[in-house]
Parts: structure tokens; C-alpha cells; sequence
């Protein structure tokens, strides 16, 4: 697993990028996009790197 990989959390469908891996923390980079409004939004999460799996 690297920077820029796609990953997604175990059991889930949605993928995310990963932006940074600290140890055993790997931030990914979840990006949607809004109904009601135009544009996407980009949110980003940390997780244990156990929790992920690439795609």
C-alpha cells in the first residue's frame, strides 16, 4: 500500500484514495459529490492500516 493506491475499509464498496501513511495510520481521501448543490467535497479519515484492503 501506497501513497495514491485506491483502498477501501474492509466489507465496504466505496473507494478512497490514500494520501498519507504514518506507521501504522493511513489517512484516505473520501471524495463526494453533493445533489442539492455542484461540486464534490473531498473528506478525509485515518485508519489502522489492518482496517483497509486495496482494490
Amino acid at each position: 500500500m501506497r501513497e495514491g493506491d485506491y483502498v477501501r475499509v474492509r466489507g465496504a464498496k466505496k473507494v478512497g484514495k490514500v494520501r498519507s501513511i504514518k506507521d501504522r495510520n493511513v489517512e484516505v481521501e473520501w471524495i463526494f459529490e453533493k445533489i442539492m448543490s455542484s461540486g464534490k467535497f473531498k473528506h478525509i479519515v485515518e485508519y489502522e492500516i489492518d482496517n483497509l484492503e486495496g482494490v
